[in-house]
């Protein structure tokens, strides 16, 4: 896959930009607060429809602008060629409050989970130790994203075991006031089962295939002098579970959970509590690894992501690397980007060129970023 043309108006500091990329590697440049992450930011929210830096849509839009527009247009090996467009539209002008926002692909108007998927894009970035030393919510939303790129079955299922546990949590809350509603909890508890039975075991199966591709990049950062270990922990399924039992044991926690569930007032059991383990030689990498173990298994875990995404799509994600080699030492930094240099389109952030990004000298288009500007200084 490759981003041909990305065209911003009106985006974070950004009033018009137009870039024209090629399919090798592309270096954005500059300081700190110069816009260079806010280019990545607009590709991924194109791509996964949220961003993790904004708290709120209405943030992305410049400042004392009243819309702004993103769109990116692709080639796609299997696919054919796309165009994707978010518009943020403020509502303060006919007196309202919030935003309207509107997804496009090829100019026709989709839903996030049709969106979701049209472009694949795999971010690196500072934010990524948060995937070993975050919380379980944090490793459930990677999960969440990487799988909904290569399945779209798969957010039609968390969506709908989102719904059914929010519906089940309120009568649960009813049912602690006024015990008659406790037999409405059989309806709920079934779309509960049913569609949380299918996450967890998709999440399963994700888990194992990033689990063994994590351990053979961890290895190559390493030397192979630690061994990492991936793993799914959840509540509803196990590394025994035969495919399809899931739901079974599900079903069975949850009758066992009933009485302290109506006592708390919510769900107790379900892959909405589960997490993605870690281990780096059998020990967790979150409480005993260094800061360079952990940023190294989470760079692993990445670029496991990106490989399977490629796997699993039958071609290769566009690369965002944000600044990813700043924290490692620049042996393993330079091993990084060799790797995802490996058939990728990339587009990286740096402060500088100098450092680990010199091992790609003459192998990049470097445009310098500043004042929400951006300028072509070598052409790759």
């Amino acid at each position: 896959m490759q981003i041909e043309r990305l065209g911003l108006r009106d985006w974070r500091l950004y009033e018009q930009l137009e870039l024209e990329l090629g399919a090798g590697a592309t270096l954005l440049v500059g300081p700190n607060a110069a816009g260079k992450t806010s280019v990545l930011e607009a590709v991924l929210v194109l791509a996964t429809t949220r961003s993790p830096r904004a708290a709120q849509d209405e943030e992305l839009i410049r400042w004392a602008a009243s819309a702004t527009q993103v769109e990116a247009q692709a080639a796609r090996e299997r696919r054919g060629p796309v165009a994707v467009a978010l518009e943020i539209l403020r509502r303060a002008a006919d007196g309202g409050t919030g935003v309207d926002k509107r997804l496009t692909v090829d100019g026709v108007v989709r839903g996030a989970r049709e969106v979701v998927g049209q472009l694949a894009v795999v971010m690196f970035g500072p934010d990524d130790l948060g995937l070993v030393k975050g919380t379980p919510a944090q490793r459930r939303r990677f999960l969440n994203m990487a799988l909904g790129q290569v399945s779209a079955g798969y957010l039609d299922d968390a969506a709908r075991y989102r719904r059914a546990l929010r519906q089940r949590n309120e009568l649960l809350r009813q049912a602690a006031r006024n015990p008659s509603q406790a037999p409405m909890l059989q309806s709920w508890d079934e779309q509960l089962i049913g569609y949380g039975s299918a996450v967890a075991e998709q999440r399963a199966r994700y888990a194992q295939d990033l689990g063994r591709l994590a351990a053979e990049y961890h290895a190559r950062l390493t030397d192979g002098r630690e061994n990492l270990r991936v793993a799914y922990s959840s509540s509803v399924w196990r590394e025994d579970t035969a495919p399809g039992a899931a739901a079974e044991v599900f079903r069975e926690k949850l009758a066992r959970a009933r009485s302290q569930e109506l006592e708390l007032g919510r769900t107790l059991v379900g892959p909405h509590r589960d997490d993605l383990l870690l281990l780096l030689d059998g020990r967790s990498v979150r409480r005993f690894g260094s800061q360079g173990q952990q940023r190294t298994a989470a760079l692993a875990a990445k670029l496991a992501e990106a490989h399977l995404t490629r796997e699993r799509l039958g071609e290769a994600p566009v690369l965002l690397l944000d600044d990813a080699a700043s924290e490692l030492d620049s042996a393993r930094a330079a091993r990084v980007l060799e790797l995802a240099h490996d058939g990728y389109q990339v587009l990286a952030t740096a402060t500088t060129r100098a450092g680990p990004l010199a091992a790609w000298e003459g192998r990049l288009t470097t445009y310098a970023v500043g004042e929400g500007r951006v300028q072509l200084l070598e052409a790759g």
